[in-house]
């Protein structure tokens, strides 16, 4: 079982990632925003942090620098519905651990998680 921290703007899709996450047995904490996941993260330490890129205000790519500075060992996974390659293949020079196009495959999504927390 891994600690999971999930960050999109959508909350659908967080309420669908989350259920997702903890039928595979993750314990699986959810953020609306970054400025709310970057809190999470000084208090909670996580084996996995999934990013939505393209959200309002402080975006996926934002998170992922700050990341980088504080944890650089930190293990995220990029996720956008963006259909240009151009935001996944920036989440990866950023640090993205690995990164998944929106709308995701479950059987992928959850094979790309625990292959990064395993």
């Amino acid at each position: 079982m891994a600690r999971i921290l999930l960050v999109d703007d959508d909350e659908l899709v967080r309420a669908t990632l989350v259920a997702m996450l903890q039928s595979a047995g993750h314990q699986t904490d959810e953020a609306m925003n970054v400025v709310s996941g970057l809190q999470q993260l000084t208090e909670i330490p996580y084996d996995l942090v999934i990013t939505d890129i393209l959200m309002p205000d402080k975006n996926g790519f934002d998170l992922m620098m700050d990341l980088k500075r504080r944890y650089p060992a930190q293990k995220v996974l990029a996720i956008s519905g963006n259909s240009g390659g151009v935001v996944l293949s920036t989440a990866k020079y950023l640090g993205a651990s690995a990164t998944l196009r929106k709308p995701l495959d479950s059987e992928e999504f959850l094979d790309v998680v625990e292959g990064l927390v395993s």
